[in-house]
């Protein structure tokens, strides 16, 4: 449910889920799909924060995290 609003640009559903979401029902792929969602919105501080807290929780960054994440620094 969370990558089909982030896909459709719906962040705002995305976010309502991601949040409502109990921490022991996340993984990787459910940070991903919220990275994404926020870096799609051209929002890299919100996506950067997010990877933060990922991190925080104990859920290790994988090779798409950082893909995901670095497409969206500055050039």
């Amino acid at each position: 449910m969370l990558a089909a609003y982030s896909a459709s640009r719906k962040l705002d559903m995305a976010v309502e889920i991601f949040n409502m979401t109990p921490l022991r029902m996340g993984d990787n792929v459910f940070y991903n799909a919220m990275i994404t969602a926020h870096c799609h919105d051209e929002d890299g501080h919100a996506a950067i924060k997010l990877f933060r807290n990922m991190r925080r929780e104990g859920f290790p960054p994988d090779s798409f995290t950082f893909g995901t994440i670095l497409s969206r620094w500055p050039s």
